[in-house]
């Protein structure tokens, strides 16, 4: 595999620690990755809502634990995987531009944190995959 794409949809704990994993082994492996945030996930890399803990995804006792595992800070943070593999040439995080327009008729502009690389049309995005090689996507 050459291309590792994760898709986020939901602001989520589950998310956020999935794209963490996922990410971590492409880098380890050398394997190229584009993060693409759809959905209320783009609101996880605004300067107004990163700070603000993620939602559940349901409410179990193990995504309650995952909550608190965060909230206590034992786990590293999900962002700084993203710095370090953008640092390392490896990965790309780009959002829905039809996502950020509605949530900024309701929030105003928003404030991207320095991670990304483009706001994008999904169809294009889409298309662009279609041309691609050797490419693994997931969804989280």
């Amino acid at each position: 595999m050459e291309k590792l794409v994760i898709y986020l949809t939901t602001y989520s704990v589950n998310s956020l620690f999935g794209v963490k994993a996922l990410l971590n082994g492409a880098v380890a492996n050398g394997i190229k990755v584009e993060v693409f945030f759809d959905g209320t996930s783009i609101l996880a890399i605004t300067k107004q809502f990163y700070d603000k803990y993620p939602k559940q995804d349901t409410d179990n006792e193990y995504a309650r634990a995952k909550i608190d595992i965060w909230k206590k800070g034992y786990q590293l943070d999900w962002l700084e995987s993203l710095k370090d593999a953008k640092k390392m040439g490896l990965v790309k995080v780009r959002i829905c531009g039809v996502c950020k327009e509605a949530f900024e008729k309701i929030y105003g502009p928003l404030e991207f944190l320095d991670i990304l690389y483009e706001t994008i049309n999904p169809a294009i995005f889409l298309a662009e995959l279609r041309e691609e090689k050797d490419v693994l996507v997931m969804t989280v």
